[in-house]
């Protein structure tokens, strides 16, 4: 069986419920037990806090929101750091002060996403894991919606938002996305962009459907997935 269809194997993907990555994050705890864990854009503490009740991981949030902040307060997190501009401003963390850091769906609302890649690598320590999000705008079907509609929202993200203050502005290819990691200071450990694939109602869950999305995937990585996801390793 091939890496790619594995991603598929024994994933009730019925069950996404509020936190629709449990499945990932259930394939990265096979492998990892994170002890001190950063929530980059941690938002309401959501996805954080489910590697804390897996691990009992020390869990540490950071976001532009006191809104949010206060919410993963009351989700349970150890500490909680405001950080208006994660693109502009350093993290308000010493050297090498977590083995892990969650970081979804946080680059693309950055004017200097890279600032914050490089940030990430400094506070993580040697050897430590970065596992990270971007969303994908232009599959296949994206495309073609936005052939019709001239929206760049394709997958209705933010469906009360307008154009001009449209909250994504950055826009990753697979290629770009894993670029930029690397240039961040990170060695990319597994591609995990499979478990977004694209799906198509009565057939997403079938074994050929799966077999050929994974094939289509690693011809046309941009294409057949929602979102670009990786693990990735401290340099």
């Amino acid at each position: 069986m091939s890496d790619e269809f594995a991603l598929f194997k024994n994933r009730d993907l019925d069950s996404i419920n509020e936190n629709y990555m449990a499945p990932l994050f259930d394939e990265i705890l096979e492998r990892e037990r994170p002890t001190a864990l950063l929530d980059a854009g941690c938002g309401n503490g959501l996805f954080g806090r489910y590697f804390k009740d897996k691990t009992g991981c020390r869990l540490v949030g950071v976001d532009g929101s006191p809104y949010a902040l206060e919410a993963a307060r009351r989700a349970g997190y150890d500490e909680v750091q405001l950080c208006p501009d994660m693109g502009a401003s350093p993290l308000p963390f010493p050297d090498a002060s977590f083995d892990f850091v969650l970081c979804k769906d946080v680059l693309e609302h950055l004017l200097l996403p890279m600032n914050l890649l490089k940030e990430l690598r400094r506070v993580l320590r040697p050897g430590g894991a970065l596992l990270c999000h971007v969303p994908n705008h232009f599959t296949l079907p994206a495309r073609v919606r936005f052939l019709f509609t001239n929206d760049i929202d394709t997958y209705d993200f933010f469906p009360s938002a307008r154009a001009w203050d449209f909250p994504h502005i950055r826009f990753y290819t697979h290629e770009d996305f894993f670029e930029m990691c690397s240039q961040g200071g990170f060695i990319l450990e597994r591609d995990l962009s499979l478990f977004f694939t694209v799906r198509t109602p009565k057939l997403w869950r079938t074994k050929p459907y799966q077999w050929l999305i994974a094939r289509l995937h690693r011809r046309f990585p941009s294409s057949f997935v929602t979102g670009f996801t990786a693990l990735l390793r401290a340099r």
